[in-house]
């Protein structure tokens, strides 16, 4: 019985670490937003392939935003200013296991994002 019940342990253990051999291994979008040609803060909101948004991250005064901790996936980019203004920008990527992917972004102003 002892012996069953140390190859049923063993057996667990074996699936269990194959298990985590296989989860994707997750990946991140660096996000680059630029206004007129000039690198611009703004607020990026991720969305995945489901269509729920999952992240928002705030650029930093040179325009760039780290997204981390994504799981491989298409994911679709929308982008507003500081006060909340949305702006039509969108952009579309596709993630795959543990890449960092870079993404430059033109921001519109034709809805009155401010240029500054």
């Amino acid at each position: 019985m002892r012996n069953l019940v140390s190859i049923f342990a063993l057996a667990v253990l074996i699936v269990t670490s194959l298990t985590s051999c296989f989860d994707p291994e997750p990946g991140e979008l660096i996000a680059r937003c630029f206004l007129n040609d000039r690198e611009r803060s703004c607020v990026v909101m991720v969305y995945g392939s489901n269509g729920k948004q999952i992240q928002e991250v705030s650029t930093d005064s040179n325009g760039v935003g780290y997204i981390e901790a994504l799981v491989p996936d298409t994911y679709t980019l929308k982008f507003k200013d500081i006060s909340g203004n949305m702006n039509p920008a969108v952009a579309t990527v596709k993630l795959v296991s543990g890449a960092s992917l870079p993404v430059n972004i033109e921001l519109n102003n034709e809805d009155g994002m401010p240029n500054s």
